[in-house]
């Protein structure tokens, strides 16, 4: 009895919510993509797989590259190629063929897109590459690819419809995997050892959060991280309350993982609420401007470390937002810049208060 794992790969370089019909398009994972390639990494870690085949896209290869060192770079496991629709929009397709793009649903979504390669076509070859992959080694073995030809695949040879059942086979997420087992190469004796599709979803630890956070985080970002966490730290242990010490610093390590993006504060959280962590996305979009400076909770003492470290540097609070004042160009920036220091130079207060010393200068 021999394992199959067949992997998704991760989100795609283009933005979260997007529809785009990529087909063959070669696209790069983004950002989020990467995150979700080391939950696929960490689940990974306790499966033992004696080989790694990928299709030869960037977006798979990437993919595999986080759970193998030397994934196989594998022939015919690449995804439908979609013709004329390859690379646009839904939205575009929507405009360019309305009839066709209607037709998507149900079964007609095994029409054969303006110039594309037939879905059975597709199943077929990537048929062959599984069962090339299959027969180059003898132990359990992952393969990572693409919606369209794993849910071909699955439908011919796992659905009681066959490919007319292509419609309910489940669509599996990025970064999603079937777990299908077979005995002596054969696929006739394919089984599910799952019965629905698996995603990595580990329990976050702090060597977690540090592998997040390398894998789309610069250097310099990374130290201010690590600074963060340990005046978050030295707080949490300061304050006479009951602090989750351990949300504390995961959310303090991953506060500014989307710090090159624009609008870091929301675009991190929702990468971490895509990823299933949404109580640390929560601290993550209050961190650049906690509404509440009253309440002294996990938010606020990430939101406080962070304005207290200046790249990996403490300083005082309010040298750090007088520094800052000169950016305000409009009535309304310095309106907002004024009600910022306040509100932190009150939560400030608030602390030195309950610790009983200036733990923050």
């Amino acid at each position: 009895m021999r394992a199959l794992y067949l992997i998704r790969h991760g989100h795609p370089d283009f933005p979260i919510g997007s529809r785009i019909c990529l087909g063959q398009t070669d696209t790069p994972l983004g950002p989020l993509g990467h995150l979700q390639g080391v939950l696929l990494a960490r689940h990974f870690r306790d499966i033992h797989v004696e080989s790694v085949y990928s299709s030869t896209l960037s977006r798979a290869m990437e993919t595999a590259q986080h759970i193998s060192r030397a994934p196989k770079r594998w022939p015919m496991l690449e995804e439908q190629y979609t013709g004329l629709w390859d690379g646009l929009s839904f939205d575009e397709i929507k405009k360019r063929w309305p009839n066709a793009y209607n037709d998507r649903a149900g079964s007609a979504c095994l029409l054969t897109m303006p110039g594309g390669e037939d879905i059975g076509d597709a199943t077929m070859r990537f048929t062959i590459g599984v069962e090339s992959a299959l027969d180059d080694t003898q132990g359990d073995i992952a393969i990572v690819a693409h919606a369209g030809v794993i849910r071909g695949f699955v439908a011919v040879h796992l659905h009681e419809e066959h490919m007319m059942g292509f419609a309910k086979v489940p669509k599996l997420p990025y970064c999603g995997y079937w777990h299908l087992t077979l005995e002596d190469n054969n696929l006739n004796t394919l089984a599910f050892a799952e019965a629905t599709p698996v995603l990595a979803h580990p329990e976050m630890d702090r060597d977690l959060a540090l592998r997040l956070l390398w894998a789309v985080t610069p250097k310099h970002v990374m130290k201010h991280c690590l600074a963060v966490e340990a005046l978050a730290l030295e707080l949490c242990e300061a304050i006479p309350l009951p602090l989750d010490r351990a949300r504390i610093s995961h959310a303090a390590l991953l506060h500014d993982i989307a710090r090159t993006e624009k609008h870091h504060a929301d675009t991190g959280a929702l990468w971490l609420e895509k990823l299933g962590y949404p109580e640390l996305a929560d601290i993550i979009r209050t961190h650049h401007d906690l509404k509440d400076p009253h309440t002294i909770d996990e938010a606020a003492i990430v939101y406080i470390a962070d304005k207290a470290v200046e790249e990996d540097r403490r300083v005082p609070i309010r040298n750090r937002f007088d520094a800052s004042k000169d950016k305000c160009q409009t009535p309304a920036a310095l309106n907002a810049w004024q009600r910022r220091k306040n509100n932190a130079c009150a939560l400030q207060d608030t602390i030195n208060t309950l610790c009983g010393k200036e733990i923050l200068p």
